[in-house]
């Protein structure tokens, strides 16, 4: 004799009630896992660009500048859609003919990194010895204007990351 096997109705929707119930909580953390993945992946690109155009400018002795535009420097505080090292021969953050670009770095679409730094300058400098020329400053990612982290560069050239702090603006 033949078993027939299957389902009733109720545990049909007995399953799926708790399988929306568990897609519902999972889902937002799941987003915010992606969003987490992205900063970080975000904040190692430009730590590995900053530490890159330090390493250059230490063996090459010569000046490495950074800055955001397409085939020059913006002059704005606002790096995005690509980031530029150059060996700066005139040390002006100004990539020009007599200047090496050395490496391209894109950014992501959606969001952008705040530069800022005391003297109100749009470029970050190496000297030839690693150190910033007094450039020292705060880089923060926005994503959908909100500031998710912050790579601070001291005067010795070094970078770190870390959260955004109390004062940090995408504007």
């Amino acid at each position: 004799m033949d078993k027939q096997h299957g389902h009733s109705a109720i545990e049909v929707m007995l399953y799926l009630s708790i399988s929306m119930l568990l897609l519902g909580y999972a889902l937002p953390q799941f987003t915010q896992l992606k969003q987490s993945a992205q900063k970080t992946q975000w904040t190692n690109q430009m730590l590995g660009h900053i530490n890159y155009a330090r390493s250059q400018a230490a063996t090459s002795k010569t000046q490495v500048s950074l800055c955001s535009g397409l085939a020059s420097c913006n002059a704005v505080p606002f790096w995005q859609e690509q980031l530029l090292t150059f060996i700066d021969r005139n040390g002006n953050g100004r990539l020009e003919a007599e200047d090496q670009l050395i490496r391209i770095l894109y950014l992501p679409a959606d969001a952008h990194w705040k530069w800022s730094a005391p003297l109100k300058k749009a470029h970050l400098t190496y000297q030839a010895d690693g150190t910033t020329r007094a450039l020292n400053g705060t880089l923060t990612l926005c994503y959908r204007n909100q500031p998710l982290q912050e790579v601070k560069i001291s005067l010795s050239g070094r970078a770190r990351a870390q959260a955004p702090g109390a004062g940090a603006t995408c504007n």
